[in-house]
């Protein structure tokens, strides 16, 4: 989901993980260890890591990874909507 920041306004990309859609405690590990090596990562091809948290509410448990923004359509997208390319596109998608 997008969200926007209230002090700067800026938009941030935010991964949600509730306790209660989760499917097993494995999903939660991965999740964890995803925000702390998202933490260590500097990368222009990456958006950069800015917080993880929990929320505790009405809904139950919720943990939360929050990157900045990065604009554009993403991969999936472009593959749904028919797009293919030859091995050397690939690459340059990837970097």
């Amino acid at each position: 989901m997008i969200a926007r920041v209230r002090d700067t306004g800026q938009l941030v990309a935010v991964k949600a993980l509730s306790l209660a859609a989760m499917r097993g405690w494995k999903q939660l590990d991965l999740f964890q260890r995803e925000a702390q090596v998202l933490s260590g990562l500097s990368h222009p091809g990456i958006p950069r890591y800015l917080d993880h948290f929990e929320e505790d509410d009405a809904a139950g448990l919720t943990f939360y990874i929050v990157q900045e923004m990065v604009q554009g359509a993403s991969l999936a997208s472009m593959l749904q909507s028919g797009m293919r390319c030859d091995d050397r596109e690939a690459q340059r998608i990837m970097r």
